[in-house]
C-alpha cells in the first residue's frame, strides 16, 4: 500500500499499535503478531515517517497501557486497554513530526503574507 501511495506522490506515516496486553482475547500468538507488526512499522524505509504510539503509551517495564492513557474520554468510562482517552491521544500526537506535513517551501519572514499562495 505504501508503494502505491508513493507512486502517486503521497507520503505515508506508519503508527505503531498501542499495547495489547490486557485486551480481551489476547494470547501469546497475538502478542507475537503485535510485536512483529510494530517492528515492521519502525523499520527504516517502511514509511516516510513514523509515530511510535506504543512507546509513548505503554509502561516501559510491564508493557501494559499506562493507566492515565487507558481512561476513556467519557468520565464514567471503563478502560478497555484497547482505546486511549484524551490524554493518550495527546501523548500519541506528541510523537508525530508535524513538519512532515509542511509544503516544500522556504519561509521568508520579510515577505508579506498572502492568502493567494
Amino acid at each position: 500500500m505504501v508503494n502505491i501511495l508513493r507512486t502517486h506522490g503521497i507520503k505515508a506515516i506508519g503508527a505503531t499499535l498501542i499495547s495489547n496486553i490486557g485486551q480481551a482475547g489476547t494470547n501469546q500468538d497475538t502478542y507475537a503478531a503485535h510485536k512483529q507488526i510494530n517492528a515492521y512499522i519502525l523499520t527504516p524505509g517502511s514509511f516516510d515517517s513514523t509515530a511510535d504510539f506504543y512507546t509513548v503509551t505503554a509502561d516501559p517495564v510491564t508493557k501494559i497501557l499506562l493507566p492515565q492513557y487507558a481512561t476513556h474520554s467519557d468520565p464514567t468510562g471503563t478502560p478497555d486497554f484497547l482505546h486511549v482517552g484524551r490524554a493518550g491521544a495527546e501523548a500519541e500526537a506528541s510523537t508525530l513530526d508535524v513538519s512532515f506535513f509542511a509544503p516544500n517551501r522556504h519561509w521568508n519572514s520579510n515577505a508579506p503574507l498572502s492568502m493567494n499562495k
